[in-house]
């Protein structure tokens, strides 16, 4: 890589050897979960669900913390509905509730906690994994659910959240409103400099590339094309 640059998974990768070293459990899981929100693990669910796994230092979703697992598992739900398999996508979505149950009672004082990953935040992960797995309407309602109770200043969550409704609408033939939420989510994704959700808005412009030559859809294309 050009000037001995690294990716973030790789840092990642490198940042898990002394929990693996030292067996290290909760600390090596957590470290696999934040490799496999990178974008290469977006486009390859499979690979991350191996990662998840524990196929790659050994450290796997139930060696975390409550809370820690109910994200790493959200994470291999989204994988699966990157994958298109809808059932397994589901029973790690429900499992997921169940880990989050237990963050309840969770120790405040151990580490290391997702804490950025709360109810309202899994409620909104299945919201997109629903607009993902085809299942438009329901994931709308979930959708608007999760951005309505979400706190307003966990900022970084919306534009995911909103290019996911912004799917739904598209294939219920809500092209306007669709292209609506597609520019307040690029524009919130820009403005945090969040990669991953830029990437989300992109793939909704791919599933409105029927619809290229509307007004809305253009204006959407100049939107996209300054951020870059």
């Amino acid at each position: 890589m050009a000037g001995g640059a690294q990716t973030p998974a790789r840092r990642a990768d490198q940042a898990g050897r002394p929990a693996q070293e030292a067996n290290d459990r909760p600390p090596g899981a957590y470290l696999v979960g934040s490799s496999c929100v990178q974008p290469a693990y977006r486009e390859r669910p499979q690979a991350r669900v191996r990662r998840l796994q524990g196929q790659t230092f050994g450290f796997q979703t139930f060696d975390a913390n409550p809370s820690t697992r109910a994200w790493l598992i959200t994470l291999e739900a989204e994988a699966h509905a990157l994958a298109g398999n809808e059932r397994a996508a589901l029973i790690a979505l429900d499992a997921a509730d169940t880990a989050m149950t237990s963050a309840a009672e969770e120790d405040n004082a151990r580490r290391p906690r997702a804490a950025f990953f709360g109810p309202a935040r899994l409620i909104g992960e299945r919201g997109v994994a629903l607009a993902r797995l085809q299942r438009p309407q329901a994931a709308q309602q979930v959708l608007e659910s999760a951005l309505a109770s979400l706190d307003p200043e966990v900022i970084k969550t919306r534009p995911r959240l909103m290019a996911a409704l912004a799917t739904a609408h598209v294939r219920q033939g809500n092209i306007d409103e669709a292209c609506r939420l597609g520019s307040e989510a690029r524009d919130l994704a820009a403005r945090q400099q969040v990669a991953p959700n830029l990437q989300d808005v992109r793939r909704l412009r791919m599933e409105l590339e029927p619809w290229r030559k509307t007004r809305a859809v253009r204006e959407l294309d100049d939107q996209l094309a300054l951020a870059g």
